[in-house]
């Protein structure tokens, strides 16, 4: 599996190539058929391979691309957290201070929207579903979802 995933990281293996075939593999590594299998499904669930019934494996994404976008959401998630904790915290603050709160979070919320569509797309591109459940945009606590929902304009 290492040995796979620095192919593809160093682009021995590039996006859109066959990986050697099983038999290939065994013979390059010395290990049972069960190892490469397991290696290649680990691969697959990472979203680095694809594998074509009657085809073979093939590349789908680079480990540093997936990381990219991926880290990329994270971050904004993570902002957008502490902007709804905020607006939790100024729940009797000045209108004039939430409306620009609100302003931020509307920016915010493009913003991952943005990459959001962009991530959905790498997925796209690469052959796998968008893991939507993986979306790290819900309200935490139900109890301030309206008041998250508001705040966003929705």
């Amino acid at each position: 599996m290492d040995a796979l995933r620095k192919g593809i990281t160093d682009e021995k293996l590039k996006v859109g190539m066959p990986i050697p075939s099983t038999d290939k593999l065994i013979e390059e590594h010395g290990v049972s058929k069960t190892v490469i299998r397991r290696a290649v499904d680990e691969l697959k669930a990472e979203g680095l391979l694809e594998g074509r019934p009657g085809k073979g494996v093939y590349v789908l994404a680079r480990p540093k691309d997936l990381q990219v976008e991926h880290q990329s959401v994270l971050e904004l998630a993570q902002g957008l957290e502490a902007v709804q904790e905020q607006i939790r915290v100024l729940q009797s603050a000045d209108v004039e201070i939430l409306n620009k709160v609100n302003e931020e979070l509307r920016k915010l919320r493009g913003i991952v929207a943005v990459l959001q569509a962009q991530l959905m797309d790498l997925y796209a591109r690469v052959g796998q579903p968008y893991p939507h459940d993986a979306a790290p945009l819900k309200a935490e606590d139900d109890q301030d979802a309206p008041r998250v929902k508001q705040a966003f304009g929705a």
